[in-house]
């Protein structure tokens, strides 16, 4: 049986709503608290309180990506399962873009820093700089 467009939008009706990176940090604290999990968008508020390993996990990865997080656990089949409930939408095509383009520049930084010669220290920072300031 063939699937129309309208059976999966049905099942799945946080197709084609899309959220910035901008949008989805505001939503970092108990009342509204929103992850990023392989370019998906979830809420987890009424998540909180059920999570097995607790809310401060959650809580520490709102606002952000937490996919390498969700990984590293090995969550089981039933959780990733239990994952799809809570998402909303996707992220935009522009934050995922944005982000990409951030760590090739990064990363292309770091290589020419460090074949260059020029003391780590220096390049220290300038991490702390673009980091924390």
């Amino acid at each position: 049986m063939v699937k129309s467009e309208n059976d999966k939008c049905e099942k799945e009706p946080w197709r084609g709503q899309y959220y910035r990176l901008e949008e989805i940090q505001k939503h970092n604290h108990s009342q509204s608290t929103w992850i990023i999990l392989h370019n998906r968008v979830y809420d987890l508020t009424k998540f909180l309180e059920e999570h097995p390993g607790g809310e401060e996990v959650l809580r520490e990865q709102a606002g952000g990506d937490a996919t390498e997080s969700f990984e590293d656990v090995g969550h089981s089949t039933d959780a990733r399962n239990l994952s799809d409930t809570f998402i909303v939408g996707e992220l935009h095509p522009v934050s995922i873009l944005i982000g990409a383009s951030y760590w090739y520049v990064f990363l292309s930084v770091e290589l020419c820093v460090l074949r260059s010669g020029l003391p780590v220290l220096i390049f220290s920072i300038g991490l702390y700089f673009m980091f924390y300031m």
